[in-house]
């Protein structure tokens, strides 16, 4: 018995996964393969023998239903029920498309609203920052009142203490000018 060779793509479609991870198993020495001409053959033994190690079943052209056939079932219809089906499709379509064209216009009134109304309104942004500005103008102007309140009270109470040095100078002054005679 003669064992079949196979190029990496087969084999892969054979074991049911991808050439890369055929690859990596042929580089951990998993599965034996041999080169021929510089192409890579994977006999139908080895193929064998790595599917049971897998655990898989090797999928045969047997196994494999192909995408392409399938079973259709033909329809003959009159010629004239032709022109009435073209035509009740047609009317579907032009409904559909008017009422599409219409929800389209009105999308497009209710953007251009919206556009209108994000034109004229403050953006948020620049609302925030000038927020931030005037909460920062309105801590350093306290500060200043309080500063300014401060000051006050000392100039009051220097005001007041020049006053009492005052009338005590000009009540000690008759008794310093006694003195001094």
């Amino acid at each position: 018995m003669k064992d079949t060779g196979y190029s990496r793509e087969q084999a892969a479609e054979l074991l049911g996964i991808s050439t890369r991870t055929l690859d990596r198993y042929l580089k951990t020495k998993k599965i034996k393969s041999s080169q021929i001409r510089g192409r890579v053959r994977i006999y139908q033994t080895d193929i064998e023998k790595f599917s049971e190690y897998l655990g898989k079943k090797i999928i045969t052209q047997e196994n494999i239903i192909s995408p392409h056939t399938s079973k259709t079932k033909e329809m003959t219809v009159p010629q004239g029920q032709f022109d009435h089906l073209y035509k009740n499709l047609y009317e579907e379509t032009k409904n559909e498309l008017k009422q599409a064209y219409s929800e389209l216009n009105s999308a497009n009134y209710r953007l251009g609203q919206l556009e209108e109304k994000l034109h004229n309104s403050i953006p948020l942004l620049e609302l925030k920052e000038n927020t931030l500005a005037l909460k920062e103008a309105e801590v350093n102007l306290e500060k200043k009142s309080e500063e300014i309140q401060q000051k006050l009270k000392m100039e009051r109470l220097n005001k007041w203490i020049f006053a009492i040095l005052l009338l005590g100078m000009i009540a000690l002054q008759p008794v310093l000018w006694i003195l001094n005679k």
